[in-house]
């Protein structure tokens, strides 16, 4: 998962004959509206999700709270990006600029904002052991 984005940067720099700048920019512009959104969404929004969950329950609470976390995420990255064509890369109005400065920021969003399906596999079969181990021993008692 996390070899896909390099992959890429690698082909549409190739492509497009442009450097690893824009791409590398990107990155670490989705990086930064991380290290903003994360504790934003931590210490601010979970306590109101919190409440709200337990005011509207059900289908149509976990509905309006997966889209205060859309929101929370599209407003911060989105901020950021801005943020990155506004003063970092003044100079980068092409289409194939845009393309690799976004693919930077976008090919890296799912690598390090989602555990990979085989690191989940690995917690399990580290869990697995462990959740037996303790309810044999309760069993015991």
């Amino acid at each position: 998962m996390i070899a896909l984005p390099i992959v890429l940067g690698i082909y549409l720099t190739n492509k497009f004959q442009l450097g690893w700048r824009l791409w590398l920019v990107g990155a670490s512009t989705f990086i930064i509206s991380q290290i903003f959104h994360l504790p934003f969404n931590t210490y601010v929004l979970n306590s109101f999700l919190v409440n709200l969950q337990q005011a509207i329950p059900g289908v149509i609470g976990s509905l309006v709270i997966a889209s205060l976390l859309g929101l929370s995420a599209g407003i911060f990255e989105e901020c950021a990006r801005y943020g990155m064509y506004r003063w970092w890369l003044r100079d980068a109005r092409s289409w194939h600029t845009g393309i690799l400065a976004g693919a930077g920021a976008g090919s890296l969003s799912p690598s390090l904002s989602r555990p990979s399906p085989a690191f989940g596999l690995l917690v399990s079969i580290a869990t697995a052991g462990s959740t037996r181990q303790s309810s044999s021993l309760a069993s015991r008692h």
